[in-house]
């Protein structure tokens, strides 16, 4: 090695808090296998993000996370967990509403833990997150969960500055070895991007701080959800996948189940309708062309297609062909879609 570069390195090593390894040296180190926290989900002292729409089960299928970590149960029975103690704070839902969905997902004697001052709590203002910390250490925590991002620090979420505190107090906690997830929403529908990192409410900043993003999409099927990893720095990304809702009156339970591959179009599709369906009212016809180009800022040319072709077969809008064979679409008389909105 040239003397001057072995010079610069001993200067180096002998700062305060600098650290130098060569490529080497990381080449040779032996780090173990990958361990996560839900196999091929969440890996092991990460920032995971779960975001999708109003709607759409975040917090539900949070909760049905943390029951199967500390449990040590397989997630929806298809994916191991690594058995921990989780600390859940929920900003979002009064206690009334928690108490009911724990009972729902037969929530109980499980190392599962609440923040009990969380409307008070800040995770940019240093006494509480040194409070939390305290709180991590003195429980054995393995994973905290935070619902929701907006609601635990004081910045502007548009702010890449004020989330890049948020982001260091959420990194601190996993070089605890600790794993934080997050919930986050997406932007409203009709303001929809192409890019998955502008599909994350706020600061692009947001998605560049963490190691894994699970979306969760509504689809056509209004018992099921769709789960697409959208970022993932440990491995591959793994296909995106289906879920079930086995929801019971009668039980008074809730429960989710893996239920095959998801095509992502679904819930594009989904938005599409509703979207085309506002145009068309009124009694209001449009042609083909009219409708793509209206639509086009926020779906492909592909979806629009689809989107078409479903509400055609639907029996929502009916297709008229004119001159040159070009079309025109309409309400059908009746047509109409419903969709209900459960709770995050």
């Amino acid at each position: 090695m040239d003397e001057e570069i072995k010079g610069v390195l001993v200067e180096l090593k002998q700062q305060d808090n600098i650290y130098v390894v060569t490529a080497d040296q990381i080449i040779n180190k032996d780090f173990g296998p990958e361990l996560w926290v839900v196999d091929k989900l969440i890996p092991e002292q990460s920032i995971t993000a779960i975001t999708g729409v109003p709607g759409s089960y975040k917090t539900w299928l949070t909760l049905e996370i943390a029951k199967c970590v500390a449990q040590g149960s397989n997630f929806l029975g298809q994916f191991k967990t690594n058995r921990g103690n989780v600390l859940f704070l929920d900003k979002e839902n009064h206690l009334r509403h928690i108490q009911k969905r724990l009972n729902l997902l037969g929530i109980q004697n499980l190392p599962i833990f609440y923040f009990s001052r969380a409307e008070d709590f800040l995770i940019d203002k240093e006494k509480d997150y040194k409070s939390l910390v305290k709180v991590i250490d003195n429980l054995g925590i393995d994973l905290v969960i935070f619902d929701s991002l907006v609601r635990i620090h004081s910045g502007d979420e548009n702010s890449s500055k004020d989330i890049a505190k948020v982001m260091n107090a959420f990194r601190k906690i996993t070089n605890k070895g600790v794993t934080v997830i997050f919930i986050h929403h997406n932007r409203k529908e009709g303001t929809r991007t192409q890019s998955t990192t502008n599909s994350i409410r706020g600061s692009s900043d947001i998605f560049a701080g963490i190691d894994c993003l699970l979306q969760i999409s509504k689809t056509q099927d209004e018992k099921s959800i769709g789960i697409s990893q959208a970022k993932l720095r440990q491995d591959e990304a793994i296909n995106p996948f289906k879920i079930k809702i086995c929801s019971s009156k009668e039980k008074n339970s809730m429960a989710f189940n893996f239920s095959g591959d998801f095509d992502s179009d679904e819930s594009e599709i989904e938005e599409a309708k509703l979207s085309i369906v506002e145009i068309l009212k009124d009694n209001n016809e449009k042609s083909k062309q009219e409708l793509t180009d209206i639509l086009l800022e926020n779906y492909t040319p592909n979806i629009i297609n689809k989107t078409l072709k479903t509400l055609e077969v639907l029996g929502i809008i009916v297709k008229h062909t004119g001159a040159h064979n070009k079309h025109s679409f309409c309400l059908k008389e009746g047509g109409v879609i419903t969709r209900v909105d459960e709770n995050n």
